[in-house]
């Protein structure tokens, strides 16, 4: 259960980084495909990254150990302890009381899809299909934005000009042909499973919002008139949603797409910023294996110096100065060994010639 629950923060960590290079770098350029491929990718590294161990490749290694070696020396000097009872488990813990409040919220948010699903399926077979400029759709009763869903294109046809029914058409006919539902339901799925990240939230409304600045590309690049078309987005904002989960003509920010519709193509030399997620995904994979890198750090520090622990006793009750000298494995002086009192702060390093002296008052062990 430990592991699972620092795996967890561990995916939430690198969505919140993953997020953050995204909105620094990448949310104000032009490429959006490459930005759709890019949000994509940083949700399933998210989920890999701390799955990835380094342990076999720092075994093999060499270079990189020693180095840790030295480092972990500065940080503290490694004494036994004596393993404790394991405590009896209460039923009410609070990571258990975490963790019920957790499924709560995933279960509210999976019942609420489940239905918005059923619905878009119920409007699916109980619509009217007819042909919209040779476009299968579905014809909407009542007055209602027009959305998509995978290949079905929902839309009320006899409340809208012609012209203005083709760039509808022609809007959605790009959500389906580039399968933009999947995407919107690994947002809604990531949301479910971590609803209580902000992050998560602002990350799924990224993905929206992407998906329609692509949907809007698309009916200007087919020759249709930019700003006729803003006019008719414009007309379009106040019409309410029939379901949330779906791509929706007039879902996103409307200020952000007629700012993205109008704004001048970003330079190719713009690609090889997102060459900057490779050493982010490093440091994140490192940082996951930070109780490897420090295990292996304390058996090559064992090995290198050939210490262990002997468990000294000193059985004296008076008063004594013990003194002595520490050698590393081919009986040469080790300089600069820490030797402590077990528990107390006494304690003494060896010179040049790895000698040492203690004083000490009471029985004890001595800790190299």
């Amino acid at each position: 259960m430990e592991d699972f629950q620092i795996y967890i923060l561990q995916v939430n960590a690198g969505l919140v980084v993953f997020y953050l290079l995204y909105r620094m770098l990448f949310s104000r350029d032009t490429f959006l495909r490459i930005r759709r491929l890019f949000l994509f990718s940083i949700v399933i590294l998210a989920f890999v990254y701390p799955l990835i161990s380094l342990a076999s490749w720092l075994e093999q290694g060499n270079a990189l150990p020693g180095m840790v070696v030295g480092y972990a020396e500065m940080l503290a000097v490694v004494t036994p302890v004596a393993p404790q009872p394991a405590a009896e488990q209460s039923l009410f813990t609070w990571q258990r009381f975490l963790i019920w409040i957790w499924s709560g919220g995933s279960l509210v948010l999976t019942l609420r899809m489940a239905v918005q699903l059923a619905g878009i399926c119920r409007l699916a077979y109980q619509g009217k299909k007819q042909s919209c400029h040779h476009v299968p759709v579905i014809a909407l009763p009542k007055i209602t934005a027009p959305f998509s869903f995978f290949g079905w294109i929902f839309v009320n046809p006899a409340h809208y000009e012609e012209r203005e029914l083709h760039e509808i058409i022609v809007h959605e006919s790009a959500h389906v042909r580039q399968w933009h539902s999947l995407d919107m339901l690994l947002g809604e799925i990531l949301c479910i499973f971590f609803w209580f990240n902000p992050v998560v939230w602002l990350l799924r409304k990224e993905i929206r919002q992407n998906l329609e600045f692509l949907a809007d590309e698309q009916v200007v690049n087919s020759g249709y008139n930019r700003k006729n078309y803003q006019y008719h987005l414009l007309r379009l904002s106040h019409q309410s949603t029939a379901v949330p989960i779906v791509n929706n003509f007039n879902v996103s920010s409307l200020k952000k797409r007629i700012i993205m519709m109008n704004k001048k193509k970003t330079s190719r030399i713009g690609l090889m910023k997102y060459a900057l997620l490779i050493p982010v995904t490093g440091i994140l994979v490192l940082s996951a294996n930070a109780k490897t890198v420090v295990e292996i750090a304390g058996s090559e520090m064992k090995e290198w110096r050939g210490l262990e622990p002997p468990g000294l006793q000193i059985k004296q009750d008076a008063p004594i100065v013990l003194k002595g000298k520490v050698t590393d494995e081919n009986s040469l002086p080790l300089a600069g060994a820490t030797v402590l009192i077990q528990k107390t702060s006494s304690g003494n390093m060896t010179d040049e010639n790895g000698e040492f002296t203690i004083s000490a008052d009471k029985a004890g062990t001595l800790c190299f």
